[in-house]
């Protein structure tokens, strides 16, 4: 018998049980009895089965054990047929391990056992309820937001009752108890879908936190629009709106009353105008106009209508409502008749004395604050509110008329955001060869730079932003397209600043009315806003493009043409 075979058969012997070696070197001369043996002829498996089944392993063992007494007696025919008949019954005495039981996963395409299977349904466990605890948590920021409402502080046990009271009586649900109203809600997603995998799972959980958070917000923002302290916090928020919208004392006194802005503007219309005609302030021609014609009166709009308590307050201060006698004083007695109006400009006048402003805003919008523009952008935006929440009219509105009145809001927020950025952009624009601007750069430790911004923190920002593409000079533009309108936004498209933008209006405007060529229109108005800033015209923007002009450089011993345009 061949070695290898040899070796197999001993291995299979082994694995029944019998050591086969401990026969080797014995019987070798010995013949058998029997001539039908394990060597010889094949088993039937069944009937093995049987006896197995019968009598036990005993009697298989015992003639294995005896056919093992003859091994070395076996060619390789007869060693063949005893390992297939020895694999045959190792089969049924010493069967395989049955495969471990487990449970196969479609979506992963992969058999877990059980405990694999136990710790991912355990992880997938944990997501699910994260995701429901997120979603609760998005939640309960309603209650959180109505506390804040009701001022009431969630960390004490007394206003957390207060709370709960509150929502009781004006029949919120308690979003926070496992019902189907509330959180339970979230889990009920999951109890109603165990087949469903992971990811729609959770895909559920975030759309029915998402409804139950739309809902929750909505009930709780209808309840509390309803109730006594919703209408009152609602009132007080139009009431400081409107108070913003009409800051300073001017209009401290309201609409009735002997302080009133309405007797303010009866008493500080005829004086601006009378102060204008005098030199003594410098207003737009669009402002005189409606001063003049009184258009604040007949509702046009703050941006094309200039109030007279406005202008009075920026070219006088506020303080100066104070030195504004009662009516009394003038001599007015309760017929109304009194003293003329140039009487009542004298008087004012010697009362108020020299304006702390002299030269007004190009437009009367620029007479508003910046808190009154906030204030209108807060105005605009309670508009939107009420439109999406079907206040008043906007609840009889199609979907069509409510879309225009949205886009009207917010063209008008869009117009007052642009005026306010340009009437105050942030910083001003200080030479850094001026005195102020040497001073500032002395503080900051800084090197004095021309025309560097100073922030309204008081921070000088040194970046300079030059205009990507080459951009006409200053004179230059100002005959370009002479016959049309300059426009604010066409301007800064072509890359001019906010302050060259102001400087080009105003030289062109100067041309228009003086007759004057741009050079000299600029050099006009170079000594305008030198006088407004208070330094010397030579002292002012040395560093920007005003133009060509004869003697320009004898600007240094304060002489030369561009004086002859000094505002006085």
């Amino acid at each position: 018998m061949k070695k290898e075979l040899f070796k197999l058969l001993v291995a299979e012997f082994e694995k029944l049980g019998i050591n086969p070696t401990k026969w080797l070197g014995t019987r070798t001369n010995v013949k058998r009895i029997n001539k039908k043996n394990m060597a010889d002829t094949a088993i039937n498996e069944f009937a093995i089965q049987r006896e197995f089944d019968d009598k036990g392993v005993t009697r298989i063992l015992k003639l294995f054990d005896e056919e093992a007494r003859y091994l070395a007696q076996l060619n390789d025919v007869q060693g063949n047929q005893l390992l297939n008949n020895l694999k045959t019954v190792n089969k049924i005495v010493k069967p395989p391990p049955k495969p471990e039981a487990g449970i196969y996963s479609l979506k992963e395409g992969k058999k877990f056992t059980a405990d694999e299977f136990a710790e991912k349904k355990a992880a997938d466990r944990q997501k699910l309820d994260s995701a429901i605890l997120k979603a609760s948590m998005d939640v309960s920021k309603v209650d959180t937001k109505l506390a804040e409402r009701l001022n009431l502080d969630m960390s004490k046990v007394s206003d957390w009752e207060k709370l709960q009271a509150w929502k009781d009586k004006h029949g919120v649900p308690d979003w926070a108890k496992e019902s189907h109203e509330g959180i339970g809600s979230l889990f009920k997603v999951v109890d109603d879908n165990p087949l469903a995998d992971l990811g729609s799972q959770l895909d559920n959980i975030e759309k029915e936190g998402k409804s139950l958070l739309e809902e929750a917000q909505k009930l709780t923002d209808l309840a509390w629009k309803m109730s006594p302290e919703g209408q009152a916090a609602e009132k007080a928020i139009r009431n400081d709106i409107l108070k913003r919208s009409y800051e300073g004392k001017g209009f401290a006194g309201g609409i009735f009353g002997d302080r009133s802005d309405g007797f303010f503007r009866a008493v500080v219309r005829p004086f601006l105008l009378a102060q204008h005609d005098k030199g003594k302030i410098k207003l737009a021609d669009n402002t005189y106009k409606s001063l003049k014609n009184m258009d604040d009166l007949k509702g046009g709009g703050d941006f094309m209508d200039a109030d007279p308590v406005r202008v009075f307050r920026l070219h006088y201060g506020d303080n100066a409502f104070d030195l504004i006698p009662k009516q009394e004083a003038f001599g007015m007695g309760p017929s109304g008749y009194g003293p003329t109006s140039e009487t009542r400009n004298a008087i004012l006048e010697g009362l108020v004395g020299k304006p702390i402003v002299k030269v007004g805003p190009d437009n009367p919008g620029g007479y508003l604050t910046k808190g009154e523009y906030k204030a209108k952008l807060d105005h605009e935006d309670d508009v939107l509110r009420s439109i999406n929440e079907g206040e008043g009219r906007f609840g009889d509105m199609s979907q069509e008329e409510v879309i225009a009145e949205i886009a009207d809001v917010k063209t008008r927020k869009d117009t007052i955001k642009m005026a306010m950025d340009q009437d105050y952009p942030g910083y001003e624009v200080i030479s850094g060869e001026s005195k102020k601007g040497k001073e500032i750069a002395e503080k900051l430790g800084i090197t004095a730079k021309p025309g560097f911004p100073v922030t309204e923190a008081g921070k000088a920002d040194l970046k300079v932003v030059k205009p990507k593409k080459k951009i006409d000079r200053p004179s230059i533009r100002l005959i370009k397209n002479f016959d049309q309108e300059l426009d604010d936004i066409g301007l800064a498209k072509e890359g001019y600043n906010l302050q060259e933008i102001g400087i080009l209006k105003r030289a062109r405007d100067v041309m228009k009315k003086e007759g004057q060529n741009p050079d000299d229109a600029l050099t006009w108005v170079r000594g305008e806003m030198a006088d407004e800033a208070g330094v010397d015209i030579e002292e002012f923007m040395p560093d920007f493009d005003w133009g060509d002009f004869p003697g320009k450089d004898s600007f240094a011993q304060g002489g030369g043409v561009g004086s002859m345009f000094r505002r006085v």
